[in-house]
């Protein structure tokens, strides 16, 4: 399409026209509760209807107007979660990666459906990438090491310097799945 969405961290939302050279800018204003719920954005995501998601250091937003108006606005959700990561499964579940508070499945109409922390064997609760691979599990790099969740048995498997990992610590935004299948994480 002619529109690129730029999130930046502590300045909002940006969106680019492409072609037109022109940029409108979106940011929170805490006198408007339909605005951005921060400026400090950790991704953008368009869902499998065409919905477009903010994911940010306090909460997930939806915008809820056309993403051609000249104002936006947002609906809020999880106020106070660090949101780092979203993969959406099939059903339309949204798997995210946080910072501190795990992995958590949420879904637009069900909310948080379930969450997966340290004390519940995950390796670190901070988690920077969720992928998944071609059967439906879920690979998380996190602030420990790696871990490989079957969501349909809720069984967990943790990876760290016995399975060979050279290092534990992942980076946020540093996960790739290729065309073949292949997963990268950065670390």
């Amino acid at each position: 399409g002619d529109l690129l969405w730029l999130g930046t961290y502590g300045g909002g939302l940006n969106r680019v026209w492409r072609g037109k050279g022109r940029i409108d800018h979106f940011q929170h204003q805490s006198s408007q509760p339909n605005s951005l719920s921060s400026d400090l954005i950790r991704g953008v995501h368009i869902d499998q209807q065409g919905g477009l998601w903010i994911l940010t250091e306090n909460g997930l937003n939806r915008l809820q107007n056309d993403v051609r108006d000249a104002e936006l606005t947002f609906e809020r959700f999880l106020p106070g979660y660090n949101l780092y990561w979203v993969h959406e499964d099939e059903q339309g579940s949204f798997w995210f990666g946080t910072y501190g508070q795990g992995l958590i499945q949420w879904h637009p109409n069900k909310g948080i459906q379930r969450t997966l922390r340290a004390e519940d064997g995950l390796p670190g609760d901070i988690v920077f990438g969720v992928l998944s691979d071609e059967t439906g599990n879920l690979w998380l790099s996190t602030n420990h090491g790696l871990a490989m969740y079957k969501p349909s048995s809720e069984e967990l498997t943790t990876y760290g310097s016995a399975d060979g990992l050279i290092n534990h610590e992942y980076n946020y935004n540093s996960a790739y799945l290729s065309k073949e299948g292949e997963m990268f994480f950065g670390g």
